[in-house]
């Protein structure tokens, strides 16, 4: 199994939405996101997910990877060969 982090998006704005729901100030101190809320801030574009799932299709990805609940990651099942050629390393 390989996780592959995903670049998140709208960080700025998921910072100010932190800061802002933790502030007793705020109109929003309190008002916590569910993990589909943050994951509509986070997740990168469809076409990114799309690209990376082909890359890691085509470097021997057993199945199609499955996106993360939250958006930010992929996992794939490789075989240990396939991971070891893909990140340039030895297990």
């Amino acid at each position: 199994e390989l996780r592959v982090a995903l670049r998140q998006a709208r960080l700025e704005e998921a910072e100010e939405l932190a800061l802002a729901i933790s502030d007793p100030s705020s109109p929003k101190y309190g008002n916590h996101l569910s993990v589909a809320e943050l994951a509509a801030i986070l997740q990168p574009p469809p076409e990114v997910i799309t690209r990376v799932t082909e890359w890691l299709a085509s470097k021997g990805a057993n199945e199609p990877p499955v996106l993360a609940p939250t958006g930010d990651y992929l996992t794939a099942h490789l075989r240990v060969a396939a991971a070891e050629e893909l990140l340039a390393a030895e297990m």
